[in-house]
């Protein structure tokens, strides 16, 4: 028996100490009355002691429940990752089979031989969209740019042997270019 801290042996001295005060007369009737108030109290303290585990229990279904909302977003975004790395890695085998398409070094897929750089000129998705859209613009500057690092790289081994870097006429070229034949040397 322990209620407030108080132990079997403190109580009975306690106990000692009310009979002596209170005297042998009245005695019963005063522990009459401290058993009831020791029932009440003992009541306060169990219904308090039942809130009190309510209370953490509906905490730790709650922690239960966010811990398992956390596991399953855990574990979709682990699924989300495998998925991205999967895609990422995909996306670099095809960018890797297009520049090696794109240099020449390897056969296009289905086939067909590889197209070379002067007689495939960059054509793209926007060649026909509104030149103001800022992805268009972007794409162009790109093409630029790889048509540059194209026509560098290939003027690169003319310059290190000391040859002057010819360039070759692409297709665009020779639409663009004002025909040199004269009318009466017709081509039959």
């Amino acid at each position: 028996m322990n209620l407030f801290g108080v132990g079997a042996s403190e109580a009975g001295l306690i106990l000692l100490i009310a009979l002596i005060l209170i005297g042998p007369q009245n005695f019963p009737q005063v522990m009459r009355q401290a058993g009831r108030w020791y029932k009440v109290a003992r009541a306060f303290s169990n219904e308090v002691m039942k809130d009190v585990r309510a209370a953490v229990d509906e905490i730790e279904q709650e922690v239960t429940r966010e811990t398992g909302d956390l596991q399953s977003v855990r574990e979709l975004t682990a699924g989300l990752d495998a998925d991205l790395r999967q895609v990422k890695s995909e996306i670099r085998s095809i960018g890797d089979q297009t520049s090696s398409v794109a240099r020449g070094t390897e056969a296009a897929p289905g086939g067909l031989p590889a197209p070379t750089p002067a007689a495939a000129p960059a054509k793209g998705w926007w060649e026909n969209r509104d030149p103001n859209d800022p992805f268009v613009r972007l794409e162009r500057e790109r093409a630029a740019a790889r048509e540059a690092a194209l026509a560098a790289r290939e003027a690169a081994p003319a310059v290190a042997s000391g040859t002057p870097a010819v360039a070759e006429p692409s297709a665009t070229d020779a639409a663009a270019a004002p025909s040199e034949q004269k009318p009466d040397e017709a081509v039959s």
